[in-house]
């Protein structure tokens, strides 16, 4: 969940928390909403379904990075306006920036999108911004965009732009297609400002170098001698391109250390040796691989559809790559990974079938019967399962999250942490014994029918027998239990009835934690026990 009865908007003001939860489910952020999503360490990750980042959303905060879904298509005025926001991706899909929307922030580096036609007063002001490129696509770049930022040359593709006064107050040297006339508004960059002419007859070392030829000069290019790559928005050595075609994360820096497809080789080392950093079949990158999405694409990769019928109804809801173009750039950097026999060809009746049987969770001979290829040189059950394996992102405490979306790597109880404390969510939980074996976690979620709790039995321990006044619906999240009727393990789902009588013992091995939701208490049938029933009061809201 994004909600917490402790969360606190950029004045310190308490959130109420059902509100700002309905929030983060409409397409539009605004402010409580955007509260909730600040990590303890200052980063936010906005949910695929928001369209619109609201006015003030993030104003004054202490937001320091964001990363936002390819669905976002406007910022507000001042969403952003003197927050400590360092970094922040702008997707594709953003066609409007609003006026101040990040004016007085850190930020050091931004990459403009290409819809962008405008870029609005004040949008960049006062920032720590030492180089922008300016697509072709803008048009109008208005009062004091860029006033006071760190940028000191320029490259303009477009001399037809509209300019504002003191839009790029600090340049000093413009690198511009053609000379310039009168219309040329000279007022919106330094006084001293010097306007070099650079095209195909001038562009030479000394004046206008750009080695790659990839259109962006040597000063304003992050890697002159690639001319698929121009920008490193965290400055980590990796290619913002590059990084995101991997699924890293080109705003955060750290995941240059990481090693995503297990080899003992870091994501910095395989980007300079050239190789993949992660062979992952997640490919819309949600952090699950399942069989009617991840492997649904890939067999249709294998038989050949593209662009559109390749992705059509099989991305996740919560997907972070959504378009054919992203998806299918996925599927050729993991080209060789995917040749699952090694027989040096994709099959969709060899590759494609062994793959989609594994995601629905065949095993041994069950997984490879009658789908090897007869020159393949990856041929037995065992070699076949390591390697897909080998396909999943690290999950250092195997608790069903992947490292890059789990906060808390090395701690299988802990996640995230939504309230920004020093604490995770399983941490801050309030549990009440009830008996000497049980303790229950009542969760706030608004719901004035229903009561939404945690429940957790110590090792081999049990809840004593009892009967329910309304019906139980109960998933197991961690251990298991056994009562009258059978085991049950993560994952397991079971609803219970108000005749249902039962009495779940922990499994041994480690405590059993279940999500439970009632609209009735439990009632304790026998005797030593029914003195608790008046104390089990529905805890619902």
């Amino acid at each position: 969940t994004l909600f917490s009865c402790e969360s606190r908007d950029g004045d310190d003001n308490p959130i109420n928390c059902q509100t700002a939860f309905t929030e983060t489910t409409r397409t539009k952020l605004d402010r409580p909403a955007a509260a909730l999503l600040i990590d303890e360490n200052g980063n936010a990750v906005v949910p695929n379904s928001i369209k619109t980042i609201g006015k003030f959303a993030f104003m004054q905060t202490n937001v320091v990075s964001v990363m936002l879904p390819e669905t976002i298509e406007t910022i507000e005025s001042e969403a952003f306006y003197q927050s400590n926001l360092e970094q922040i991706n702008l997707p594709e899909t953003l066609t409007y920036i609003k006026q101040g929307a990040f004016a007085e922030t850190n930020l050091k580096e931004i990459s403009l999108p290409p819809l962008l036609t405008t870029l609005q007063k004040y949008l960049f002001a006062d920032t720590n911004i030492t180089n922008i490129h300016i697509p072709s696509s803008i048009e109008k770049v208005q009062l004091e965009v860029f006033k006071n930022t760190n940028i000191k040359t320029l490259y303009l593709p477009n001399i037809d732009i509209e300019l504002g006064d003191r839009a790029f107050n600090t340049v000093k040297t413009i690198y511009v297609p053609k000379p310039v006339d009168e219309s040329f508004n000279l007022n919106a960059f330094h006084d001293d400002v010097s306007i070099i002419v650079c095209n195909s007859s001038t562009n030479d070392a000394q004046t206008c170098p750009d080695i790659d030829q990839d259109g962006v000069i040597n000063a304003m290019d992050k890697f002159p001698l690639a001319p698929e790559y121009q920008s490193d928005t965290d400055l980590d050595g990796m290619p913002d391109q590059w990084e995101e075609l991997y699924g890293l994360n080109p705003e955060d820096a750290s995941d240059k250390n990481s090693d995503g497809d297990n080899d003992g080789i870091e994501a910095i080392d395989e980007f300079l040796n050239q190789s993949a950093p992660i062979g992952s079949i997640d490919l819309d990158g949600n952090g699950s691989f399942d069989a009617l999405t991840d492997g649904l694409i890939l067999l249709r990769y294998f038989f050949g559809l593209r662009a559109e019928p390749l992705v059509n109804g099989a991305i996740s809801s919560n997907a972070r790559f959504t378009t054919h173009t992203a998806i299918q750039a996925r599927i050729d950097s993991i080209s060789e990974y995917i040749d699952i026999d090694n027989n040096g060809a994709h099959d969709a009746l060899t590759d494609g079938l062994i793959i989609l049987r594994y995601l629905f969770g065949l095993r041994s001979t069950n997984l490879v019967s009658g789908a090897i290829s007869p020159n393949a040189n990856r041929t037995s059950a065992e070699a076949i399962e390591q390697h897909l394996v080998s396909l999943q992102p690290s999950d250092s405490d195997n608790d069903g999250v992947y490292d890059l979306f789990d906060l808390y790597p090395n701690n299988p109880l802990e996640i995230a942490n939504h309230d920004g404390d020093e604490y995770g969510n399983y941490a801050d939980l309030v549990w009440k014994r009830v008996t000497q074996s049980l303790s229950i976690s009542y969760l706030k979620t608004g719901d004035p029918n229903h009561e939404f709790a945690l429940y957790r039995i110590a090792e081999g321990g049990r809840i004593p027998e009892h009967t329910h006044g309304g019906s139980e619906m109960t998933l197991v999240l961690r251990g298991g239990f056994a009562d009258e009727s059978g085991e049950y393990h993560p994952g397991d789902f079971l609803v219970r009835e108000g005749w249902d009588k039962h009495t779940p013992v922990a499994l041994e091995g480690e405590e059993c934690i279940c999500l439970a939701v009632l609209d009735a208490p439990l009632k304790f049938t026998r005797l030593r026990h029914r003195w608790l029933n008046p104390l089990l009061k529905l805890h619902a809201g």
